[in-house]
């Protein structure tokens, strides 16, 4: 699973060493951006399983709220 620019240019990439949608792989990749950002700064994700990862990330606290409130 990769994570890459609108320029189609990668920026990171995880070895998914499970089968399967496993959300941590797009959580970690998430992190990984927001870490190297400056904090002001707003994301647009697109992701087919964007719904699910937004609504797992506020039940159970997988990413700060700080980072929710900035992915579009």
């Amino acid at each position: 699973m990769g994570l890459l620019c609108h320029n189609d240019r990668v920026l990171w990439l995880v070895n998914m060493t499970s089968p399967g949608e496993r959300q941590h792989y797009a959580l970690v990749l998430i992190q990984c951006l927001f870490d190297h950002l400056p904090p002001e700064m707003t994301v647009w994700l697109l992701c087919d399983i964007g719904c699910q990862l937004e609504h797992s990330s506020r039940k159970w606290g997988l990413l700060d709220n700080s980072i929710l409130d900035k992915i579009q």
